[in-house]
């Protein structure tokens, strides 16, 4: 049943009911219905503050004079908060150590319980429901649970409500051979067995019987899956994590639930807890992109870590897809903070360029993109449709990030073809996939962009293909060598510092600087150089890296720095002269620096 029509049936049973039975709201641990009682059942009975709900875990309970005690208390701090008494502190009474406060309620808890039991009895309990949860994880046993739960609606008249995950209370054994259970059918060679292998326990059979008599209707809790996600990220009240609870976001989540074969919402919301806490420490922007990494990512880690599973770091150093999922995966830091509570913030935007870095060269980033669609299949479409494509993707492209390189020789291909048809424009389109691609060569191939061929078309189409396709691979390789026309000479050294200097965002934004350099052709040249030409070099590599949190631009350089710095260590063993011996400890010092701050 859905939560709506639980909550009318209970209704009814409330008001109406007269059969002096308990009812019982059965569903499987973690699918939300301590959520559902908390935050809809609850609110929904008590709106004209006519029906009071009393609840209580039995998680522990050994007795049922301590489910009487827990009542009584509960009802206690019910008719005090009525009152005002509670609510004027401005503070939560905690049940659990009631017995620590008793003079706030004005109760002689070191009575005998028999005494105890007379008090319980006399309470008023008309116009309420009590609910007791977790009827499986009591210690007391099921038939005297029963047994006091009968007397309470048959003879007191109470209305209660038994929650509880019955698949935990009802078990089977195998069938023994000759039971009574093992029914005999005559087939082609003889007596067969009854398909049915296992039947009721005897204490499952005592208590389907005693149950009989005492519980009238037993309801199977479904769930409303999607409003108890909602509910759950609201409830923490973070305007970052409140983003995901619109209809698009709970489609998604509810999609990772099933993904990880997991509807239990105490997963879900240690989950919200942990995105919540670390969404609280992030400093300064980022986009909704990494945002949504980092929650879905944790959402996944979590399902699967409260399921029992092993979940140890398996990535790189900023994150692992295999813990999240290809397109959300976990970082490290949110695995660090989930696992050991250390939350080392100046990780956050290390993993926010990992992740753009990762987007960059997707090859599945753009799968189902509805632009793309309609032009790689616009024979599927009305022109106009086709054209408002071609105009999307043109704007779209002036943004690097947005779609997949990986896309780029489908679009190209298509573009021309589209042309060739409609004769839309598509030059724009064309410059920013040829600008895009520049300095890209050795993360893309241009064999690998341009898998799809072109089909039949005229001679014209073809020509602009092939021109296109040219300029295309000539900006893939533009600039990889790090600094144009540097053939590593000394006398170049005025002229690499120069360049350097003024181009450190374009290293920037690539990614990377000494990784586009030969590395031991550098070394050689630094060994060649004056002191002057020395200081020129050291100073370029200052100008790159001297932002403190250089790894949020610079991704790609930490084993170019690192081989870079073991080939100055190991040169300036032979070096004599004093001068030219400072410059080589001062690199030495430069590049050690650099790489602290690149890991």
């Amino acid at each position: 049943m859905k939560n709506a029509e639980i909550t009318r049936y209970i209704k009814h049973y409330i008001e109406k009911d007269k059969t002096k039975s308990a009812i019982m709201l059965s569903g499987d641990w973690g699918t939300g219905k301590s959520h559902y009682i908390q935050h809809e059942l609850i609110p929904e009975l008590q709106k004209e503050n006519t029906v009071h709900c009393v609840t209580v875990s039995l998680y522990g309970l050994k007795t049922v004079n301590e489910i009487s005690k827990s009542i009584y208390l509960e009802l206690r701090a019910k008719a005090l908060q009525y009152k005002g008494e509670a609510v004027a502190t401005g503070k939560m009474v905690g049940k659990t150590v009631v017995k620590g406060i008793t003079s706030f309620f004005g109760i002689d808890l070191s009575v005998s319980e028999e005494d105890m039991q007379q008090i319980y009895e006399s309470i008023d309990l008309s116009g309420k429901l009590i609910i007791l949860e977790d009827i499986e994880r009591s210690q007391i046993g099921i038939l005297e649970l029963l047994g006091y739960v009968n007397n309470l609606v048959e003879q007191d008249g109470v209305k209660l409500l038994l929650v509880a995950n019955e698949n935990e209370i009802i078990k089977y054994e195998p069938i023994k051979p000759d039971s009574p259970d093992q029914k005999k059918t005559t087939g082609l060679f003889g007596s067969l067995a009854s398909p049915q292998e296992r039947v009721y326990t005897d204490k499952t059979k005592e208590y389907l019987a005693v149950k009989e008599k005492t519980v009238g209707d037993t309801l199977q809790f479904e769930g409303d899956l999607n409003t108890a996600i909602q509910q759950i990220i609201m409830s923490y009240e973070n305007p970052l994590l409140t983003t995901f609870a619109d209809e698009g976001c709970i489609k998604d989540i509810c999609q990772i639930l099933e993904i990880c074969k997991s509807n239990n919402l105490r997963s879900f919301i240690f989950a919200c807890q942990k995105t919540a806490d670390i969404f609280e420490q992030i400093a300064g922007s980022y986009d909704d992109d990494f945002i949504q990494s980092i929650f879905y990512g944790i959402v996944f880690f979590s399902l699967r870590l409260k399921s029992g599973k092993t979940m140890r770091w398996d990535g790189g150093e900023t994150y692992s897809v295999n813990l999240g999922c290809e397109n959300t995966p976990l970082f490290k830091f949110c695995y660090e903070y989930i696992m050991w509570q250390k939350l080392d913030v100046s990780k956050i935007p290390v993993a926010s360029a990992a992740l753009t870095q990762k987007r960059l060269y997707d090859k599945y980033k753009t799968n189902n993109d509805p632009d793309l669609r309609t032009l790689f299949d616009y024979y599927e479409h009305y022109e106009k449709d086709v054209i408002a494509a071609v105009q999307a993707i043109t704007e779209r492209l002036k943004n690097p990030e947005d779609i997949s390189f990986y896309d780029y020789g489908a679009i190209a291909v298509y573009l021309i073809v589209v042309k060739d048809i409609l004769g839309c424009d598509i030059d724009a389109a064309k410059k920013s996939l040829i600008s895009n691609l520049e300095g890209r060569g050795k993360e893309l191939q241009l064999e690998y962009l341009f898998r799809i061929a072109l089909d039949e078309c005229s001679d014209s189409a073809r020509a602009e293909y092939e021109d296109l396709r040219k300029q295309m691979g000539l900006a893939l390789k533009k600039d990889t060598e790090g600094v144009p026309n540097f053939n590593y000479l000394p006398e170049q050294a005025a002229m690499f510092y120069s360049y350097v200097s003024q181009n450190d965002g374009l290293f920037h934004m690539r990614g990377r600087f000494a990784r586009n350099l030969d590395i031991q052709k550098l070394a050689q040249m630094f060994a060649d150089s004056t002191p002057a030409q020395k200081n020129d070099i050291r100073a370029a590599f200052l100008s790159v890296y001297r932002t403190v949190n250089i790894k949020q631009f610079i991704t790609d350089d930490y084993s170019s720095i690192e081989e870079l710095l073991e080939s100055i260590k190991r040169d300036s063993e032979s070096q004599s002269d004093k001068i030219q011996k400072l410059q080589y400890e001062w690199f030495v010092e430069n590049l050690t620096d650099i790489l602290q701050r690149l890991k």
